[in-house]
């Protein structure tokens, strides 16, 4: 399991939770989650690029297609998952557009792509006009314990950081389409 960014852009302006404090919170609710879904902490990698701010090019872009592709091939992977490359996060963007490459220098690695704010897109505006192979997996034996993962990233989904009116939290409606006894996915030729 691999994060890109860092998470510090979720919260700027709290006191409470500076960016080093921060950063060490997100990575603890992603260990936390981690650890409920059965992936073992030294299957966990952090890229550690600044968060809404991960480079799509350049130098820093090159290592960090070079050190995703080597945990491919170190872990044999057969299958990677991304965030989805339309989804409208240049995060999420990017993630996507290193992970493209990485499977390039990686033979044999399957991309899939799922969608994050994708799910808040209009429909009849701002989905690409191509049509891409999807799956839909039942998830409902894993709901609840896919449930509890995401509520481990309290930070996003309770008012743990109160002191920034204006960080990001997961709202009833943001949240919807992570809940149901379905997970959806693209296959990326």
């Amino acid at each position: 399991m691999v994060t890109l960014t860092d998470g510090a852009g979720s919260h700027p302006d709290s006191r409470a939770y500076p960016p080093s404090r921060l950063i060490a919170l997100r990575k603890q609710e992603v260990l936390d989650a981690a650890m409920l879904l059965g992936v073992a902490a030294e299957r966990l990698h952090h890229f550690d690029q600044p968060d809404a701010h991960a480079p799509s090019s350049g130098p820093v872009f090159e290592q960090t297609v070079h050190d995703l592709a080597a945990l491919l091939i170190r872990y044999e992977a057969a299958h990677l998952f991304v965030t989805w490359g339309h989804d409208p996060h240049c995060d999420h963007e990017t993630a996507a557009a290193i992970a493209a490459a990485a499977v390039k220098r990686c033979p044999g690695v399957k991309l899939w792509a799922y969608p994050i704010w994708g799910w808040h897109l209009d429909r009849d505006k701002d989905l690409p006009m191509h049509a891409a192979k999807g799956y839909r997996i039942d998830i409902a034996h894993e709901q609840a314990i896919k449930a509890q993962a995401i509520a481990a990233h309290r930070s996003q989904m309770t008012d743990l950081i109160a002191d920034d009116p204006d960080g990001f939290r997961f709202s009833p409606d943001t949240l919807a389409p992570f809940m149901g006894r379905y997970e959806y996915f693209y296959e990326i030729v």
